[in-house]
C-alpha cells in the first residue's frame, strides 16, 4: 500500500514527497530536484543502519545488487577468465564492459559489510528480502 514518504536529499537539499510503496519499490528511488539517488533510509526500520555516505551505499542496496548480477550474462572466452561482454547498472551504479567476474567479486567484497562469503554461501538461505523491495 502506497503512502506520502518525507525524505531529505542529501545530494540537493530539498525536502521531498513521495507516494510510495516500500514492499514494492523498495528503498531507493531518485529524488524528482536533483535527479540523484535518494535513500529512503527513515522508511527501513532496521536498527543497525550501515549506509556510508561516501559510497551513497548500505548492505541492503549492495544485497539487491548482488541480486540483480543474476540476470546479466557473461562470457569466457577460451582459457581466459569470465567477463562482462557489455556494461550494465546494479540500482543505479554502472560497470564498464570487460570487467571480469573476480574484479566484481572484490567490488561486492568492499562494499559488503560482512564481505563476498557471505553473499556467495549465505545470502540467499538468510535474505528475506527481494531486490524489489531493497533496491
Amino acid at each position: 500500500m502506497k503512502e506520502m514518504i518525507t525524505e531529505l536529499c542529501p545530494n540537493c537539499g530539498t525536502e521531498v514527497e513521495i507516494l510510495w510503496d516500500i514492499t514494492i519499490q523498495g528503498y531507493m528511488t531518485k529524488c524528482p530536484c536533483c535527479g540523484k539517488r535518494l535513500m529512503l533510509c527513515s522508511e527501513c526500520g532496521h536498527t543497525a543502519c550501515d549506509y556510508d555516505q561516501s559510497t551513497d551505499l548500505c548492505r541492503r542496496v549492495v544485497e539487491a545488487m548482488w541480486m540483480e548480477l543474476s540476470d546479466i550474462p557473461m562470457e569466457a572466452p577460451d582459457s581466459e577468465e569470465e567477463l562482462f561482454a557489455e556494461s550494465f547498472t546494479l540500482c543505479g551504479i554502472a560497470f564498464p564492459a570487460g570487467i571480469t567476474k573476480i574484479e566484481l567479486l572484490h567490488w561486492f567484497d568492499e562494499h559488503h559489510p560482512i564481505g563476498v562469503y557471505y553473499l556467495l554461501y549465505e545470502f540467499e538461505r538468510t535474505a528475506p528480502l527481494t531486490a524489489a523491495n531493497v533496491s
